[in-house]
Parts: structure tokens; C-alpha cells; sequence
């Protein structure tokens, strides 16, 4: 049986993330490294302890066994010395019909490495390729072991078929011709999922297929891996890897981020650097040393080296590709999409008789008219498919040849090209449209599942010019200068669809200018904003016109101008619409849901804001309702539930999430639904490509009031999508903490609609409610702390990054308290990842009442788990559990990541369950480990995506038969009892949000290289993932620095535990309390219009919206509106003045006044400090603890003659909010006059 030749193509390689920069020795700081346990092999088997031993030392100094996992997975591909690699067959020590394989050796030599396409074989995607590609391969030989085995595998496992496949692989690999591109699918620099390109050299030879050694005749196998060597060496004359190594340790001293100098591949060709080896197109291939070329420009500023040598070598090769690349690309695509069913094959078999960088299509015409004369079986090309291309009016035949230069799948092809298809994706272009400007292939194929790329048509508009030269694109498709009209357009829509995914919905014209320069293009793109000017008039419909606040222009994708018309639309209209006439007992209503009597000032005020907010929410059309963790939310929405008139109406609950949707359900008593869920039905939620849409199809008229929890979630999209599907309904409420973190996705519509309807109508200090507005302030979680009369100090905490306008007067002193346990927050200090582990399980240990690090009974007993006779069992029924406790952390990678966090939880607690699962065999009671994190039974887990899930037990009550992403569980099974008899083939997870039954999920779901499970370890998960989720406990790893720390990330983080937390930091806690200024808000730095332009200020190096923040003239950010009144007046009267600068008493503490002032000329130091609520009893008690030690210290307020240190002045709020510059104005005369 022989292979097939392959047209020439490139060579993706993967490799584990390694910080010798893969030079074959044992990582420098293994416990850091958390990035190669993405793969499965390296989690598995990697020995912490023993790489820590060995750390640094050659693989060549070390015994076989010694060897890390990762010299397995190429991390030795750039290592100057040959080795021998000897080879097991995976399946040899388990299986009888194995066991005849024999290890196998073969010599790895000095820069090369053993790749593997491992897609090629599994065997779903070997039958086909095998089929497509008409290749000799027997599936009757892959069924015949199955037989013999008595085991269904998913890889191909007879050596004639794996020889045929591997060496059909390997022939489109051509030494001096192919490029060598080597990836990481993680790093430490970066949380993007996208693969991170490390290097590129030539491949310089290709190795011979080695047949495992075996003891009998029948059936073989081959090894899988094929030894390919490289150009690249350190010294970069023939190939070059980023210095990825130096610019971490260059961005540490700077403190910039090392996250702007990785290159990745573009989502578009992730495709082609999959599964550990993969073959690369010439378009994927130019589209990476684009990107590499830009990349090695940015490392220039900060590492020396011969970078013009690396650029002209780049330059090199990209001429070379194009070259071989030629005008058709897209060949055997376009020929699929006229209706031939071998298209690719035949466009494979003709690259034979195609010369380098010519027309395939005279060459294609004949060989459709007389297969046989080309070699081509005339059964693939039957007597319609040759009448086809003769059959096609001029116009036909010229869009199918322009479709053909592009790089695409036939998919896409046919939606470009055949009108069925182009109709069903609702494409609204005709031929000649298409013809006359390509860049519409991209532009209107958004939506797909899997659209075309800009890049894909830039590549085919304007190719290199030995391309260009010599095929030019025919009128009216040519393009002939970088800024056509038509290509900036196309790049405008690219850019601001990539400011979408950052959470913006509109740019302005000088950032779209820059986005658009900065494109990884050939030839770039160089607009200015005068050429945007021009080119904006050929935008619409796709792109329309925007201003920024100060007239300038902006420009915003048509979809969002659509959804801020629509949301703001309606929001005003119901803001302005009249009120309900339902008159009631708002307090009866309230002391009605609310068992327990008041019993001080605060349950008093709390519950007569409940009651003005009650009057808000039934009375109104639109209202949002705002409060931190414990101020009453659900309770008010169990009191408006109650109501007569709004039970007869009946009540629509939503929420963004899962998780979210089961916490309100539980919490109000009613059935509740995802936006997801509600909208699928009405074609307003596309479960294919997650999009929330409008839609022509009628809105859903049911329910009369419709109240959405956690908006603070909520993309402008969903919103839109939303208000889109509803209708008649009487009340539309919105519920949730606006200082939480933004949504993932376009826009912070909750945030826009707060800020609109506060600005239309100021809001009282208390209670604070007004047109459709209501907001609860006091938090009455009871207070644990050993200070009855003190705030609680995780509240405090999170007042710090979120309490703004209302925060407490003792918010400042919680960094004090820090020092030592208090009830609810417990600190810890760690330097390194060996430190952090031994805190975590100091940590663990202690809190969930351990006996010792080893005991894994009560571990387990912790999260669900059921002790019987020294075995834990995980019986349904007890998944509430899991949400006892939760480690959280803003990383997934690194060792302070969720990633290594889980794997070390898991070995330290529940190694017995993993090695119990590990052995396998008949005689298991669980099933073997799942997927890279090796899930086994008794773990806890999360989901990750939101997934219909078709088999569950028990089938009566039916569940759900939905899991969503962010579900927190337990795998309770399977697991085979004494005397049971069955294969374990799934995990069986019990969800806490679904107490009572159990969804299966097979553990094929977790194979193969690049599977992306839905379940993952969930003893760590980030604060993302939490958001929305309550737990009794939480343990928050904090590492430093951490560029994704936000204020509202911390206050999220801050905010999830309902009883204690434990802070586990790394560096001085200096650094975190920095990040409760506004200058790093996350949320404000997006740039939206939902009501208003946006006016973006720059505060600390960064654009923040002026709205969301509050900016002194001397551009100071400050906490409240009060402050900037107080700092503008010393600004004008030339005061200078620092802001909540440390001042530390003579005791010790220290506490953050608003302003510091020191008068040189009298040696006179005053501290300012402004009180919001002093008219509020328990905010006044707070204060006069504060004036106390204040006075302790030596600064006495103004009235009293100051203190020996210093003077204090006090100022505040009046009861409706606000402060009176003139009475400011007049204690700058008195004191600085």
C-alpha cells in the first residue's frame, strides 16, 4: 500500500511552554510553570518534587526514567545534541494484544523534533481525509482489530493504515521548501486562548516511518512519531525564535507588559497550528510571518540582537511562499462550490501539472473536459460536472475564478459563490456586487459560524507583486493601492469588530486610524485619519458615523448603532412613560418577606429603603435596582413577587448565566430562565455562534413584568436582543451591582443606563431612589467580626475598590486591620509558588478542619463526600456542597493559575482516588482519568460552555437537560460497585444548581490532543468564573504583579464569600490597595454611547470616560463628586495638596485622609477628610471611632485648635447629597487665605 504525494505545504510544531527556551535541559522553576500542563501527557505524568531536584539539569545527564514528560512533547526541539528516544507502546501494558509490541528506539537528532499529526489519526477524521484523498487505506483492517480486541478505540491502529496516512502526511513536507513553525498553546505571558507562535525556521529534513519491533506476524503498528529537522538556531542566520525569555525578564524590571510583545496566530488559521502537528497553507503561512515580522520589530526596542538580519530573512521567505502560494489558492473550494464533489482531490492532483505561480484555470478547464489525459479517474469527474464550467454565463465564471484566490474552505466558498447558500446565510449580495468589491466576502460572511477572514481576501486582493504582476485581479475587482476605498472599509469593519471583542462600541477616528496601521498586513495600510475622512463616506450600511464629545468624529458598526437606538430608545420612553397606579403598604410589604424584627438603626434604615425602592420598582416601567452582596436585592424582588397586582400579571426572570438563573430561581421561589434559554426559541439566540440577534419573528407577549438579575453581566448585544423579543410587558426591571466586573463582550449597558437615569434625575443621599432608579446601601449580612460596632472587614475591603460616593469612613483603616485575623478575612503573605503551596494547604488545612496535610477524608468529606469505613463516597444528592469553599484567582496560568492551583490541589488531597483511577483495569470501581487535568471520581468540577446535555439520570423529574457554563459540581459516578458488572465509559457529574440528578459525559468528550472538554477542575476557578456564584468561604491568590488586577475585579473577588475569606498575596499589600483608585477601572475604560458621546479623559497613562469617574481639574482621580468640588477649589487658589497620602499615628496604624496639605511657610500640616453620610447614625459612630484616633494621634479638628501634628478638616455632605462650594470657598479663606 503506497501514499499519496501531497502539494507542497508548511509545518506547524508544538511545544510545551519551557523556560530554557527548550534547549534541552529541565526547566530553571518548574513549580512556575503551569503553561505545559495544557497538555495531558505533562499533567499526568510530571513530578514536581523530582523536577524540582533536577531543575536546570541537561537531559543528557539524566537517566531514561528521570526525564520529564515534557521531552516527549518536543521541549527539547532547539537542544544541540542528539539523543535516542525509545518508545512504548501506549497500549502494551494493558493489553494482551499489545503486549507482542516490543519498545522501539530511534535517534532524535540536534534541532529536530518528533512530530505527530495526530488529527490525521483519529480515526473520525481518518476515514474521511482517507476518502477524500482516495488513499489506499482499509477501514475493514481497522474493524478486523476491533474484533480481535474487543475494544473500540478512537485512533487508527493498523500499521499499514497508519503508514499510509503518516507517510501521505509527510509528503507535503519538502526539506528547504517547507517552513518550520513551532507554537505553544499556553504561556505565562499572556491569558489569550490563541496559540502563541515561538519560532519559525526551514525544515531541513524529514525522517523515515519506524514500524514498532514486534514478536509475531500479524497485525503492526508504526510509531506515530516522524523525526523532522530545522533551521533555527540561536544565532538566527537561517530561522529565529522570539526572545520571549529575555522580554520577560526586560518587562519586569520596566514594568511593562509583556503581553504587547507576544505574537499569536490569528483565530482565523488556528485551525492549520493544531493538534501537536499540522499541515500549514501558504495564506496561513504568509499570514504568520506577517505577524512574526511585526513581533520582532516590538522585541527590537527591548532585546539587542541582529533583528535586520531576521527581517530580511522574513522577507525571504515570504517572497518564496507567494511564490508557491500563486493566484489559486482557493482552487479545489471554488470548484466544490460550482458542484463538483472531488474538488479538493482533483485540485490536489493537478498541482502536478501546474507550474509555480500560474493560472490553474486553463489547466483546470482541460483537465474537466479530458480527465483521463490528466491522470484523473473519469469517475470522480462524471459528464454533468464537465459540462459545468462550459455551462456558466461570463459573470458566473468570473466570480468562480475570483473566489478561487482565496485561501478558503469549500463552505465558505459556497456561500460566496452559489445563491442557495449565499440566501441562507442571509447574504444580501449579488454576483456583480461580490465581483465589484471582493472585501464583501468578508464583510457580509460575519455571522458564520466560521466566516472569512479579512485577511483571507487581503491576501488574494493583493498578493505579493510577483503574484500581482503576473495574475492581476480583472476590472472591476482589482484593487490597485492600499488605501482603496474598498480595503479600508473591509479594515475599518475588521478593527472595529476587534474593539468589540474589548468590550468597545465605537471608536474614535484617530484609534481606528492606528488599529488599522498597526494591522499585521502585507502591504500595510497606511490611513490617516484625512484618508478615513474620504473613505467614510462609502461606509454605510455597514459602518455609520459617530462623534466623540468634543465633535470629533468616531465610527460605530452598524449592529451597535442599531442597539443603542433601540435600548436607549426605549429606556427613556419608559423612564418618561407614566407611572403604575398601585398603591400599597410599601413597609407592610417589606416587614411581610422579612422574618425577623428590627432590632437596630440600620435594620430600620435598611428596610425604609426597601420600601421607597419597592414604590420604585412596582410603579415604573423601566427601573434598574443596584446594591452591593447582603443589602436586600432578592428580598425587595421577593416583596414585588408578593404583590397582588404583579402575581396576576405574572413575572418573566432572567439572567445571563446559568449559575445566575439557579441562585434567583432558588432565592425568589420561581421559575427562572437564561437569556439564552428565553431567546433561542424566537431566533433571537444563534446556539451556533453564541450571537444575540433581533429577529423578524414576533416578540414574545406573556408575562407583565420582566426582571433580569446580574445585568451588570449583560453585553449591549444580549440587552438589544432582549428588548427586541418582548413585548406588552408592563415593567422591565434590571437588577445587579454595577461595580462588578464588566461583561464579557461589547458594551456596559447596565453601567450607561445607571449613569443616564442619575444624571436625568440626582438621587437623594437617602433613601436613594428617584425616577426609575433605586439603589440599596445598607448591607445587613450579619456582622461577625469581634467589633460589634465595627464594619466587617471583608466589607471594608471591598469598599475600598467599590464603595465611591458612599464608601465607609473606616474603609481606609480595613489595611490596618489586615495585620491581623479578624472573623471574616484571614491574610497570608508568599514570594514564591513553592511558598503559595505550602500557605494553601496550611490554609486548607486549618479552615476546613483537616487533622493534617494528608488527610484527604475530611478533604473530600469538605466539598460532599460521605465517609464510610476509611472510604469516601459521592452520593447524589450532596452537590450543594461544592459551594462550601472555593479558591479563587485572576490567572488561569502560572503557578498562582487555576490551572496549576487545581493539579496541586489534587495530588495533595486526592492522589489515592487518581491512582486508583490510573491502574484501570476490570477490577476498577471508577472510571480511568479525564482528559489534561485527569478529572476522576469525587472531584469537583465546573463547566465551561453552555451544552444541552442528552443523557441523565433519574429521567423523572426531567431536568433541565441544559448545563450552563460556570456550573459548579461533583462526578458522583460512575462507579462500579461490588458484584456490578458494566463498562465505566462516563463521568457522571451532579451539578450543585441541580441537586438530584446527574449528567453523563463520556469520556471521549476529554480525548484526543486538542479537545477542549466541557468540564475542568474546579478546587480553583478564576474570579471570571465566579462572578455571579456565593460561597461559604473563599481563598483569593493573588499574585504581583498580575496585569489583569482591575478595581472591579477585586471588588467581584471581594465580594463572593458569604462568611470568611482568606487573602493569600503576593508583595506588600501596598500594591493592591493602589488599585482602588478610579484610575484603574476596567469598566471606564470602555468606550461606549449608549446615551451620551463618549468623553474619554486620560488618567495615570490611560482613557477613562469622564462620567464614570471623578477627575479633578489638575486631573487627580477621587472617589466622589463632593471631592472634586474640594479638590478644584485648592487647584484654583494654587493649594498644593496630595491625595489619600498615608499618614501613620504614633501608635503605629495608619489611615488614608482624602487631602494632605502641608504650608511650607507655617510647618503647618492639614488633613482633609469629607463625610458623605454623616446624617446616618451608624456612619456617624464609625466617623467619631475615626475622630478618636485622630485625636490619639495628634490631629484635633480646626474648631478644637488642631492637634500638635496637625489639623483636621472636617467637611460633609448636606442630607439630599452634595456639598456648598461656598462654604468650601470660605474655609480656604480661613485657613489659607
Amino acid at each position: 500500500m503506497t501514499a499519496r504525494q501531497l502539494p507542497h505545504r508548511h509545518l506547524s510544531v508544538r511545544v510545551p511552554w519551557h523556560d530554557t527556551a527548550w534547549d534541552g535541559r529541565v526547566c530553571e522553576h518548574p513549580l512556575d510553570n503551569s503553561a505545559c500542563l495544557r497538555l495531558g501527557r505533562i499533567a499526568e505524568e510530571r513530578n514536581d518534587a523530582l523536577e524540582v531536584s533536577i531543575a536546570g539539569t541537561k537531559w543528557a545527564d539524566l537517566s531514561p526514567v528521570d526525564l520529564p514528560p515534557c521531552a516527549s512533547e518536543r521541549a527539547g526541539f532547539m537542544a544541540s545534541s542528539a539523543r535516542q528516544i525509545r518508545k512504548v507502546h501506549p497500549y502494551a501494558s494493558w493489553s494482551e494484544h499489545y503486549k507482542k509490541f516490543k519498545p522501539t528506539t530511534f535517534e532524535l537528532p540536534a534541532f529536530s523534533a518528533d512530530c505527530v499529526p495526530f488529527r490525521w489519526m483519529l480515526r473520525e477524521n481518518a476515514d474521511t481525509i482517507a476518502g477524500n484523498l482516495h488513499l489506499d487505506y482499509r477501514i475493514e483492517f481497522e474493524d478486523d482489530i476491533e474484533q480481535q480486541t474487543g475494544r473500540k478505540t478512537q485512533w487508527v491502529q493498523h500499521g499499514t493504515n497508519q503508514g499510509v496516512l503518516l507517510d501521505t502526511f509527510f509528503s507535503a513536507v519538502q526539506p528547504q521548501r517547507s517552513l518550520f513553525f513551532v507554537y505553544a498553546k499556553e504561556t505565562p505571558m499572556s491569558d489569550d486562548g490563541r496559540r502563541v507562535l515561538i519560532g519559525v525556521g526551514r525544515t531541513a529534513h524529514v525522517g523515515k516511518v519506524v514500524p514498532y519491533e514486534q514478536d509475531d506476524d500479524t497485525f503492526g503498528s508504526m510509531l506515530w512519531e516522524r523525526v523532522v529537522g530545522h533551521t533555527i538556531r540561536p544565532d538566527r542566520s537561517d530561522g529565529f525564535l522570539m526572545p520571549y525569555h529575555q522580554l520577560i525578564a526586560a518587562c519586569r524590571e520596566t514594568g511593562d507588559d509583556i503581553a504587547e510583545y507576544v505574537v499569536h496566530v490569528d483565530d482565523e488559521i488556528t485551525a492549520q497550528f493544531s493538534y501537536a502537528s499540522e499541515h500549514v497553507s501558504h495564506d496561513a503561512a504568509i499570514s504568520a510571518l506577517v505577524a512574526l515580522d511585526k513581533g520582532v520589530t516590538r522585541a527590537a526596542t527591548k532585546v539587542a540582537g541582529n533583528w535586520e538580519h531576521v527581517h530580511a530573512w522574513i522577507s525571504d521567505r515570504l517572497a518564496e511562499v507567494w511564490r508557491l502560494r500563486g493566484p489559486n489558492p482557493g482552487l479545489g473550494a471554488a470548484l466544490e462550490a460550482l458542484g463538483i464533489t472531488n474538488g479538493t482531490f482533483v485540485a490536489y492532483e493537478l498541482q502536478a501539472h501546474i507550474a509555480e505561480n500560474q493560472d490553474a484555470w486553463p489547466v483546470t478547464e482541460k483537465a474537466l473536459t479530458n480527465p483521463a489525459a490528466f491522470g484523473l479517474d473519469e469517475k470522480l469527474i462524471g459528464a454533468t460536472s464537465r459540462k459545468l464550467l462550459g455551462s456558466l454565463t461570463p459573470e458566473r465564471r468570473a466570480l468562480l475564478e475570483l473566489v478561487s484566490r482565496f485561501d478558503v474552505t469549500p463552505d465558505q466558498a459556497k456561500r460566496m459563490y452559489d445563491l442557495a447558500f449565499r440566501k441562507k446565510a442571509g447574504i444580501d449580495a449579488s454576483d456583480s456586487d461580490i465581483i465589484a468589491n471582493p472585501y464583501l466576502m468578508y464583510e457580509a460572511d460575519r455571522p458564520a459560524r466560521e466566516p472569512v477572514s479579512v485577511l483571507t481576501i487581503d491576501h488574494g486582493v493583493f498578493p505579493d507583486d510577483v503574484v500581482r504582476s503576473a495574475h492581476p485581479l480583472p476590472e472591476p475587482s482589482l484593487v490597485e493601492e492600499p488605501i482603496d476605498l474598498r480595503r479600508v472599509r473591509a479594515l475599518v469593519v475588521d478593527a472595529l469588530e476587534r474593539q468589540a471583542v474589548s468590550g468597545n462600541t465605537l471608536s474614535s477616528s484617530e484609534q481606528l486610524t492606528l488599529d488599522v496601521v498597526e494591522r499585521e498586513l502585507s502591504p500595510a495600510c497606511p490611513l490617516s485619519t484625512d484618508v478615513l475622512a474620504v473613505a467614510s463616506e462609502t461606509f454605510a450600511p455597514v459602518v455609520l458615523a459617530a462623534s466623540m464629545a468634543d465633535g470629533s468624529a468616531a465610527y460605530q458598526l452598524a449592529r451597535y448603532a442599531e442597539t443603542k437606538s433601540r435600548i436607549s430608545r426605549t429606556i427613556t420612553k419608559r423612564a418618561q412613560g407614566k407611572k403604575w397606579p398601585i398603591v400599597a403598604d410599601w413597609r407592610a410589604q417589606i416587614d411581610a418577606v422579612i422574618s425577623s424584627p428590627v432590632n437596630d438603626e440600620d435594620e430600620e434604615r435598611a428596610r425604609q429603603e426597601k420600601s421607597a425602592a419597592l414604590e420604585v420598582l412596582a410603579t415604573s416601567r423601566v427601573a434598574v435596582l443596584i446594591g452591593s452582596a447582603g443589602t436586600g436585592k432578592t428580598t425587595l424582588l421577593r416583596a414585588l413577587c408578593a404583590l397582588p397586582e404583579i402575581q396576576a400579571g405574572g413575572v418573566l426572570l432572567l439572567a445571563p448565566t446559568g449559575k445566575a438563573r439557579v441562585r434567583m430561581q432558588q432565592a425568589i421561589g420561581q421559575q427562572a430562565q437564561t437569556l439564552a434559554q428565553f431567546l433561542i426559541t424566537s431566533g433571537r439566540y444563534d446556539p451556533d455562534t453564541g450571537r444575540y440577534q433581533p429577529s423578524n419573528n414576533d416578540p414574545v407577549q406573556r408575562e407583565r413584568t420582566v426582571v433580569v438579575d446580574e445585568c451588570s453581566m449583560l453585553t449591549e448585544e444580549q440587552l438589544d436582543a432582549l428588548l427586541d423579543g418582548i413585548t406588552g410587558y408592563d415593567r422591565l426591571i434590571l437588577v445587579g451591582d454595577h461595580r462588578q466586573l464588566p461583561p464579557i463582550g461589547a458594551g456596559r449597558p447596565f453601567v450607561d443606563i445607571i449613569s443616564q437615569l442619575a444624571a436625568v434625575n440626582p438621587i437623594p443621599a437617602f433613601p436613594r431612589v428617584g425616577t426609575s432608579y433605586a439603589e440599596l446601601t445598607v448591607p445587613r449580612r450579619q456582622a461577625t467580626d469581634d467589633d460589634k460596632d465595627s464594619e466587617r472587614t471583608d466589607r471594608l475591603m471591598a469598599d475600598w475598590f467599590g464603595g465611591g460616593d458612599h464608601a465607609s469612613p473606616e474603609s481606609d483603616m480595613v489595611w490596618d486591620r489586615l495585620k491581623a485575623d479578624s472573623a471574616t478575612v484571614s491574610v497570608r503573605e508568599w514570594s514564591n509558588t513553592k511558598e503559595l503551596q505550602e500557605q494553601l494547604i496550611a490554609v486548607l488545612q486549618g479552615r476546613l478542619g483537616l487533622s493534617g496535610p494528608d488527610d484527604h477524608i475530611a478533604f473530600e468529606c469538605s466539598y460532599g463526600g460521605t465517609e464510610s469505613n476509611g472510604w469516601v463516597y459521592f452520593n447524589l444528592g450532596n452537590a450543594e456542597a461544592a459551594e462550601r469553599w472555593q479558591i479563587l484567582s485572576p490567572v488561569r496560568g502560572e503557578g498562582p493559575g487555576t490551572v496549576e492551583l487545581n493539579r496541586f490541589v489534587q495530588r495533595a488531597f486526592r492522589s489515592k482516588a487518581l491512582e486508583s483511577a490510573r491502574a484501570g483495569g476490570w477490577k476498577a470501581k471508577t472510571p480511568r482519568p479525564a482528559g489534561p487535568q485527569e478529572i476522576v471520581y469525587g472531584d469537583k468540577v465546573i463547566n465551561i460552555r453552555n451544552s444541552r446535555r442528552k443523557y441523565y439520570w433519574p429521567k423523572d423529574p426531567v431536568p433541565l437537560e441544559y448545563v450552563a457554563n460556570g456550573e459548579i459540581g461533583v462526578v458522583v459516578g460512575q462507579f462500579r460497585g461490588a458484584g456490578k458488572k458494566f463498562e465505566l465509559r462516563n463521568l457522571e457529574v451532579e451539578f450543585s444548581t441541580q441537586k438530584g440528578h446527574k449528567y453523563d459525559f463520556p469520556l471521549w468528550e476529554f480525548g484526543g490532543e486538542d479537545s477542549n472538554p466541557s468540564l475542568e477542575l474546579a478546587y480553583a476557578i478564576t474570579i471570571h468564573k465566579a462572578q455571579g456564584s456565593e460561597f461559604d468561604e473563599t481563598i483569593i491568590v493573588l499574585p504581583n504583579p498580575c496585569r489583569l488586577l482591575s478595581r472591579e475585579l477585586l471588588y467581584t473577588a471581594l465580594t463572593r464569600q458569604r462568611s470568611h475569606l482568606v487573602l493569600l498575596h503576593q508583595g506588600p499589600l501596598a500594591d493592591l490597595r493602589k488599585l482602588g483608585s478610579p484610575a484603574f477601572s476596567e469598566t471606564a475604560a470602555r468606550v461606549t454611547n449608549l446615551f451620551a458621546a463618549p468623553k474619554p479623559v486620560e488618567v495615570g497613562g490611560r482613557f477613562l470616560e469622564d462620567r464614570l469617574i471623578h477627575l479633578s481639574a489638575n486631573g487627580t482621580a477621587v472617589r466622589s463628586k463632593s471631592e472634586v468640588i474640594i479638590a478644584d477649589a485648592l487647584s484654583n487658589r494654587k493649594i498644593p495638596f496630595k491625595y489619600e497620602e498615608p499618614f501613620t499615628g504614633a501608635d503605629g496604624s495608619t489611615r488614608y485622609p482624602d487631602f494632605t496639605i502641608v504650608d511650607d511657610d507655617t510647618g503647618e500640616t492639614y488633613l482633609w477628610e469629607h463625610l458623605g453620610m454623616l446624617h446616618v447614625e451608624s456612619y456617624r459612630k464609625k466617623w467619631e471611632k475615626k475622630l478618636a484616633w485622630y485625636r490619639a494621634n495628634g490631629v484635633d479638628d480646626a474648631d478644637n485648635g488642631g492637634g500638635p501634628v496637625g489639623t483636621l478638616i472636617i467637611t460633609e455632605d448636606t442630607p439630599a447629597g452634595g456639598i456648598s462650594s461656598a462654604a468650601i470657598a470660605a474655609l480656604l479663606d480661613r485657613f489659607f487665605a
